[in-house]
């Protein structure tokens, strides 16, 4: 097994703006999410799609097993769709399916 460094770079981007390809990410997601609002019958229009974000906290397993469930039942319930931004740190990310 072999191991490639991570290139490094001491340039640090600071803008007030999204990165293009983000800006392109964020604007077919919104797509999807206003049809999985508009399947939830919550009414909103392209310009009005909220930013819905989920956020997994440290903390281990209690962490993990707590965001799994939160995804498990946000996807029977239909509302996993509606997410823009999933995050998560430490304990929240160690699920691997």
């Amino acid at each position: 097994m072999s191991v490639s460094k991570p290139q490094e770079s001491g340039e640090v981007r600071i803008e007030p703006s999204l990165n293009k390809n983000e800006e392109e990410f964020i604007h077919g997601r919104r797509k999807s999410v206003l049809q999985s609002l508009k399947k939830l019958q919550i009414d909103c229009s392209q310009n009005e799609v909220p930013n819905i974000a989920l956020l997994g906290s440290g903390g281990g397993e209690r962490a993990m097993v707590g965001l799994l469930g939160s995804l498990v039942q946000l996807q029977k319930t239909g509302l996993l769709d509606s997410i823009l931004y999933l995050s998560g740190v430490s304990g929240s990310t160690w699920y691997e399916h």
